[in-house]
């Protein structure tokens, strides 16, 4: 990914992160999406507004891991609350046991 390009495949990760928690976010107004570089790394933040323009939720996706990881601790020191974090590894290598 050349000079932070944004990939379908990042919307696609954003859209489907939301459709995921679509019964917690959908009673919010949901604001534009935001493309951010932290430390190198391309982050997408999708936030959702209450009262007009009020931050309620967000949705944080990159494709590197640990990266949400040290955000979210951060906006924890900032008085954020996490409802919920997961990240998805893809598997490098794959050992035969045999029994």
């Amino acid at each position: 990914m050349k000079n932070h390009e944004v990939e379908t495949i990042h919307y696609s990760l954003l859209n489907q992160a939301e459709r995921e928690f679509k019964e917690i976010v959908s009673t919010y107004e949901k604001a534009r999406d935001y493309v951010l570089n932290y430390n190198g790394r391309l982050i997408l933040v999708r936030f959702f507004l209450k009262n007009g323009n009020r931050v309620s939720k967000a949705i944080l996706v990159s494709t590197r891991c640990g990266i949400i990881r040290g955000i979210v601790k951060k906006l924890e020191r900032l008085g954020w609350k996490r409802m919920l974090m997961f990240e998805i590894r893809r598997i490098r290598s794959v050992r035969k046991i045999d029994f």
